[in-house]
């Protein structure tokens, strides 16, 4: 036995494949036994039809279009960022920590971005579970202010429950007087 050395798709003709056929049962002409139990022909919706011919038509113009395009230096008008970018370049970010309990990080949030206790609870879990996320996406001045509503709303959670204890405590209090004193020379 010996494999072929054919382009990786199907061995149709192949000589050297295992096959002994010239076509496998995809590739042949001729109608194979259980052929009529195919259902190759589908009837799509009217909408649906004219939507997947459009799109294709939108798709096989962009790329004729770029395929074919001469100038190398500049391209299509269609490919053309827009003249005004928006503003919302700024980002809040939240991140985790063990000493704000979800109700005040959920409540500041609310209060902050202006979203809904759902959709609070939402963040405050992604930020539980992968350690930060964006909160807010807008401009610098909304963003600064939702940091500010953020940390004024949490200042004041100082919940027992999260409350560090024992050597995890002291290792947690050494660790941000380290940065706090910032021994560099």
């Amino acid at each position: 036995m010996h494999s072929s050395y054919g382009t990786g798709y199907c061995d149709c003709g192949d000589v050297q494949a295992w096959s002994k056929d010239y076509a496998c049962k995809l590739h042949t002409a001729e109608p194979q036994p259980g052929d009529e139990d195919l259902n190759l022909s589908v009837n799509l919706p009217e909408e649906i039809s004219t939507r997947i011919y459009n799109v294709t038509g939108i798709v096989l113009k962009y790329a004729v279009t770029l395929i074919c395009w001469q100038d190398d230096e500049n391209l299509p008008s269609f490919l053309h960022e827009p003249s005004k970018k928006p503003d919302y370049n700024y980002k809040t970010m939240l991140f985790n920590d063990e000493t704000h309990t979800y109700d005040a990080v959920i409540n500041a949030l609310e209060v902050a971005i202006g979203c809904t206790s759902q959709q609070a609870m939402h963040l405050a879990t992604i930020v539980d579970r992968e350690g930060r996320s964006v909160v807010l996406s807008n401009t610098q001045t909304l963003c600064a202010t939702a940091k500010k509503t953020i940390q004024h709303r949490t200042r004041r959670d100082l919940s027992r429950r999260t409350d560090k204890t024992g050597p995890l405590g002291k290792v947690h209090f050494l660790m941000n007087y380290i940065n706090w004193s910032d021994f560099r020379s």
